[in-house]
């Protein structure tokens, strides 16, 4: 049965989004001296929050990877046009069917959302988006554990943006 693949269809719609609601590449519209995704979050910190060992973050744009085990951790920092982005990537999720969760005492605005093999942590602060994604496919994790696990990298990233 294929039904695996599908699943990982609204994530991917929904990376494809963030994409084109920020307008092309985050890294458009940030400040030439904004940090980067990967300075936000220490491999340490993702061990300890995940409890598993997590390797160094690749930057790729403005979205770093951080492997955790069998999981990949995501991280997109977005500078530009940040409210609709969360927003539109909210709504979208909601589309998907995906059950969305507000997150308080956090940032302005946070909500999360499993949409297939992705959970999502979407963050809004200020006049920036954080995006927190983990794609679980190898390693099916735990619906309130990767809620946790991604709050509580989350406020580490929050507090150095």
């Amino acid at each position: 049965m294929q039904s695996g693949k599908w699943r990982v269809v609204p994530a991917a719609v929904a990376v494809g989004v963030l994409v084109v609601l920020a307008g092309g590449s985050a890294d458009a519209g940030a400040p030439a001296k904004a940090k980067k995704s990967c300075q936000l979050l220490k491999p340490s910190e993702i061990t300890t929050a995940f409890g598993t060992e997590a390797g160094e973050g690749t930057q790729q744009g403005s979205d770093c990877t951080w492997q955790v085990g069998d999981l990949a951790l995501s991280l997109e920092l977005t500078t530009k046009a940040a409210k609709s982005t969360f927003e539109g990537l909210r709504e979208l999720a909601r589309d998907a069917g995906a059950p969305i969760q507000k997150i308080t005492h956090l940032a302005d605005q946070a909500v999360f959302a499993p949409v297939g093999s992705f959970k999502e942590l979407l963050v809004l602060k200020g006049k920036k988006f954080l995006f927190f994604r983990v794609l679980d496919i190898a390693s099916p994790m735990d619906t309130d554990a990767a809620r946790t696990a991604l709050v509580e990298v989350a406020k580490t990233g929050v507090k150095r943006v």
